[in-house]
């Protein structure tokens, strides 16, 4: 747990000081070359719309996203040969999971004249906060950028849950709208931050959750540690002999920690969280420490067989 303390302080302070900066600046940072995917799907509004804003504020947008949807499926890699349609000039949709999708637009889609500076995941229609992050196609795709797969970049995953159900009703485009216009001033401020230090410090990605709610009704934005809890259940119910259908629901109170200043309950109480997410995913400390002791003595080979 104190591993991820400094980048947490550090972070915050970078954007707060951005924020302020950016008031005093006349010309804004230079355009970014952004490679975009998503686990939602390439016609998805939530990768459209962030698509369109990530453009119009100057920026090189290459789109490399499935082809259907891929949720759920975390840093999935499919193997095998991938089929790819060109939909646009720079757009590409990819018979493959999300993190697949990623490294190939990592590899095979790299511009030598114009590399990329940054892998953006989203917008993903259903928020990833606390546990949701680790099963995430969403996030999975920015786990193989800051691993280094297909090239490695620096990476945010951005998700919200949507502020109504109905996708006709004005509300849930311009949700999605807002969203997108938070993460490219989310972006505008890393890279006034970034000094010779990059956009995001090496092997990290930002792991971003918008809570469904008008911008006036959002509390303001915080770093803050990912959280433990898991609001999703998943049961399996057979429909017919051998064919089981699965059903999601609420988790048990059971299914994980709710940290009080963690992404999963600061973001249900209405605020905008930025959780910093390593490739570490080791225990912490006590834990490592209580499991070396109670298998010290663990051995290797069958003691019966060597009497």
């Amino acid at each position: 747990m104190h591993r991820i303390t400094l980048p947490l302080v550090a972070l915050a302070l970078l954007i707060g000081a951005a924020a302020c900066a950016s008031a005093q600046l006349d010309d804004g940072p230079p355009e970014l070359h952004i490679l975009l995917t998503n686990d939602d799907g390439i016609d998805a509004v939530g990768l459209q719309t962030l698509k369109e804003a990530l453009r119009d504020a100057g920026h090189r947008v290459t789109v490399a996203a499935p082809a259907s949807n891929q949720s759920g499926k975390s840093a999935a890699i499919s193997f095998g040969a991938l089929k790819v349609e060109e939909r646009g000039p720079g757009e590409y949709a990819i018979d493959a999971t999300p993190a697949t999708c990623a490294m190939f637009g990592m590899s095979a889609l790299a511009d030598p004249e114009a590399p990329f500076d940054l892998l953006v995941s989203g917008t993903n229609h259903g928020a990833n906060a606390g546990g949701a992050a680790s099963v995430s196609g969403t996030v999975g795709a920015t786990t193989v950028a800051a691993l280094g797969l297909g090239g490695g970049l620096p990476a945010i995953a951005v998700s919200t849950d949507p502020i109504t159900a109905d996708t006709a009703d004005d509300a849930f485009g311009e949700h999605f709208e807002n969203v997108a216009g938070f993460a490219v001033r989310l972006i505008d401020a890393l890279q006034r931050s970034a000094g010779g230090d990059g956009l995001i410090p090496p092997g990290v990605r930002l792991n971003v959750n918008y809570p469904a709610r008008e911008p006036e009704d959002i509390k303001g934005v915080r770093v803050a540690p990912q959280g433990g809890s898991f609001g999703l259940g998943v049961s399996f119910e057979e429909q017919v002999p051998g064919v089981w259908a699965p059903r999601l629901g609420r988790a048990p109170r059971s299914s994980g920690t709710a940290s009080p200043d963690g992404d999963a309950t600061l973001h249900a109480d209405g605020w905008i969280t930025i959780a910093p997410l390593d490739t570490d995913q080791t225990a912490p400390a006590p834990v490592l420490h209580q499991l070396r002791r109670r298998l010290a003595n663990l051995p290797v080979r069958d003691p019966e067989e060597e009497d």
